[in-house]
């Protein structure tokens, strides 16, 4: 967006000075659109997949563990109830 407002200013400032230069060929370095290796559009498109891939890796990784927690200390009260049952068994 500031590429296309820095080009319309240069174009103004020619046309008022009876230049005729082609303004998309920045000569203080700046990148024009058609200098630019991936558009505005392809690096957000890649920021927000790469942002919603990382979220979407911590919640699977928080819902593996929170449920791995849960099923292990539920497999041993079964455990440890199991174990007080057949010691208050009578022998015989």
């Amino acid at each position: 967006m500031l590429e296309v407002y820095i080009r319309y200013l240069r174009q103004k400032l020619e046309l008022e000075n009876g230049v005729a230069t082609h303004s998309y060929r920045s000569q203080r370095g700046i990148r024009t659109a058609r200098e630019s290796v991936m558009s505005l559009r392809l690096r957000l498109t890649i920021l927000y997949s790469a942002l919603t891939g990382g979220n979407f890796a911590y919640l699977g990784v928080l819902v593996f563990f929170l449920v791995n927690v849960l099923l292990v200390t539920q497999i041993d009260d079964t455990i440890i109830q199991s174990l007080y049952r057949l010691d208050q068994r009578p022998a015989g």
